[in-house]
C-alpha cells in the first residue's frame, strides 16, 4: 500500500510541469535560471527597485555568491540580464534586466499568472485553498527534513 502511494504522489507531482509557461520552455533558459529571474523580479517589485546586488539575490535564493555566479554569467552571456559595477564600491555588483530578459520575464509571467488563474478556476475556491494548505504543508515537511539533514552532516 505505501509504495502504491509512493508512485501516486511521484506521479501527481509530475503533472505539474505543465505549469510552466510556453515562453519559459520555448527559450534557452535553465530551471535554475528561470528561477533565479522570478526571484530577481520579485525582489525588484517588492523594493520597487530597477537593480539589485547579487549580495541580495544570493540571500533571497539562500544559495552561496559562488553558486550564483555561474547562473548570472549564463543570463548575461543569453543576454538576459545586466552585470552593473556601484559607482562608488566596485565590490558592488547590481543586476537588472536588459530589454529582452524584461520582455522575456513578463511573457513568463503573464503565462503562469493565466495558468494559476485557470487551475483556481479549475479547482473553485475551496479546493484551492485546501490545496495551498496541503502544499504548504508539504513544505514544511520539506524544509524541516533539510534542517535535520544539515544538523545531522
Amino acid at each position: 500500500m505505501e509504495k502504491e502511494l509512493v508512485y501516486e504522489l511521484m506521479d501527481a507531482f509530475k503533472g505539474f510541469k505543465g505549469l510552466r509557461p510556453n515562453a519559459f520552455k520555448e527559450s534557452d533558459v535553465k530551471n535554475s535560471e528561470f528561477m533565479l529571474l522570478i526571484k530577481l523580479d520579485k525582489f525588484l517589485s517588492k523594493n520597487n527597485e530597477t537593480k539589485a546586488k547579487t549580495t541580495d539575490l544570493s540571500k533571497i535564493l539562500e544559495l552561496s555568491p559562488s553558486t550564483i555566479t555561474p547562473l548570472i554569467n549564463s543570463l548575461e552571456e543569453k543576454g538576459y540580464l545586466k552585470r552593473e559595477y556601484d559607482k562608488t564600491d566596485r565590490r558592488i555588483v547590481l543586476l537588472s534586466f536588459t530589454e529582452e530578459g524584461y520582455s522575456l520575464k513578463e511573457k513568463m509571467n503573464t503565462e503562469f499568472n493565466n495558468r494559476m488563474k485557470g487551475l483556481i478556476k479549475h479547482l473553485g475556491e475551496k479546493d484551492t485553498k485546501e490545496l495551498i494548505r496541503l502544499l504548504k504543508k508539504c513544505g514544511e515537511y520539506v524544509n524541516k527534513k533539510e534542517e535535520i539533514n544539515k544538523c545531522s552532516k
